[in-house]
């Protein structure tokens, strides 16, 4: 329909592998070269193993071609006429993300809307949509490219072809010409490939489900900047902790290639070895709220322990017995995020030196990861920042690749065990009697006011 000719018998799409492509050069009126590459995208929205592998190798194909070519000028994001996929919307984030680091226009371009009375329309109807899963364009077209000897359609496909070339001459004629092209050297026979693009391909392994994750640690462990290093952009400004009770929790559901669906539950662990009886009695109606909410949300799938680079302390050890022991039973996997390491040559390095404190306080995760999650315009960190990002997603990857095996426990048995944790924590002071039927008062009229309990249930329970 742009070059107004056939040239392109048929898309690579149809057989070919994940970032094949098909390469066509011609001339339309006002733009001397024209260049477009037919690449294919993502068939679902999640790809294994196999796929990884070759399409890692067309990867590298495409990189080089384009670097030949002298970059990318413009990306043409063509969508069928019909609802929007997670699929599409991991092909958006591999073209405009990886391949293009985000720099580089992106123009919509809507087919197969020939049956539409004004096919402008069609936009109206389903922005919002493309909006809400994130994806934005510098221009869009709403078109039909129903072959030329479709008699009916004629003046619609005209229509589109005046439309589509108006679209493509403002948006690269009325620019200045500023291609992107990545640096970096790639080399495939290494199996060493550096640039975004094969370090997204890895992150759109399979994962099945969406997961829930607890992240949780110490006050100025920077949670927060790690939920913003995982997302991929500033969703979390500040963490609960700043003025939070232990157990407050934010929510933040987002996807990431590889994972359609997660969810990072940031948790206020303990500020204090002890826990003084008014803060005991605010964590029990936070304890109660988590349960309930991770209840509906399926369970828990990962612990995410976020350390500050420095020693360990009895807080952060009664944090993890918290959350490890009482939370979760001991029975879901737990990984260790590591933060503040910017100023290490090698991050990794701190672990071997500390690795053996983890162990002596018993705390064993199926994996860490190393990082600093500095703000982005630091730039004097900005390549530790990058390898960070990478480090922590093939991490999260990796553990959350295994089958989905949610801990959920009974409400009331889950419940309990976290609020006896808690009390093992409290200052213990005073008469054993006396204290014990205060807190059993205190206790039941904390779950009957809060966690809107009946007055049975709440005496039974605080005892």
């Amino acid at each position: 329909l742009i070059a107004g000719r056939g040239i392109a018998e048929t898309s690579p799409d149809t057989d070919g592998c994940t970032l094949d492509a098909g390469w066509y050069s011609f001339t339309i009126p006002g733009v001397p070269a024209l260049h477009i590459f037919d690449t294919v995208g993502l068939q679902e929205p999640e790809i294994g193993t196999i796929t990884s592998t070759g399409a890692i190798a067309k990867a590298h194909k495409l990189v080089e071609t384009l670097k030949k070519a002298g970059g990318i000028d413009l990306l043409l994001f063509c969508v069928r006429g019909k609802r929007i996929t997670a699929a599409l919307k991991q092909t958006y984030q591999l073209f405009l993300v990886a391949l293009c680091g985000g720099q580089v226009p992106l123009a919509i371009v809507v087919t197969n809307l020939e049956k539409e009375k004004v096919m402008e329309d069609w936009w109206g109807r389903n922005e919002e949509a493309i909006r809400k899963y994130e994806i934005r364009s510098v221009a869009h077209v709403c078109i039909t490219a129903v072959p030329a000897d479709e008699e009916m359609f004629v003046q619609k496909r005209e229509e589109s072809q005046r439309a589509l070339r108006k679209m493509l001459l403002e948006v690269l004629v009325r620019s200045p010409k500023a291609s992107y092209v990545e640096e970096g050297t790639y080399n495939c026979a290494s199996g060493e490939i550096p640039g975004s693009i094969t370090n997204h391909y890895f992150f759109l392994l399979v994962i099945p489900g969406g997961r829930n994750v607890v992240l949780f640690g110490e006050t100025g462990a920077g949670k927060s900047s790690v939920i913003n290093l995982i997302a991929g952009r500033e969703i979390a400004t500040t963490s609960p902790d700043t003025e939070g009770c232990t157990l407050d929790a934010e929510r933040y559901s987002f996807t990431i290639p590889g994972a359609p669906a997660l969810n990072i539950f940031d948790t206020v662990g303990l500020q204090e070895p002890e826990l003084g009886i008014n803060t005991f009695m605010g964590a029990i109606a936070k304890a109660h709220k988590l349960v309930e909410t991770l209840k509906k949300a399926g369970g828990i799938d990962l612990l995410l322990f976020c350390v500050r680079g420095g020693r360990m302390t009895v807080a952060l050890k009664q944090t993890y017995r918290l959350f490890f022991g009482a939370l979760c039973g001991g029975r879901v996997p737990l990984a260790i995020v590591v933060t503040n390491l910017e100023l290490e040559k090698v991050m990794e390095d701190w672990w071997g030196r500390n690795e053996e404190t983890f162990q002596k306080y018993e705390i064993r995760p199926v994996a860490h990861a190393c990082i600093t999650a500095v703000p982005a315009d630091v730039t004097m960190f900005a390549q530790k920042r990058e390898e960070s990002q990478q480090v922590l997603l093939k991490m999260l990857l990796e553990v959350l690749r295994s089958p989905k095996a949610s801990y959920v426990e009974e409400e009331h048995n889950w419940f309990r065990a976290i609020v006896q944790q808690l009390w093992s924590f409290s200052a213990r002071r005073g008469p054993a009697i006396l204290k014990r039927i205060i807190i059993e008062r205190d206790i039941s009229r904390v779950l009957e006011t809060e966690c809107g309990m009946t007055r049975s249930e709440a005496q039974r329970l605080a005892q």
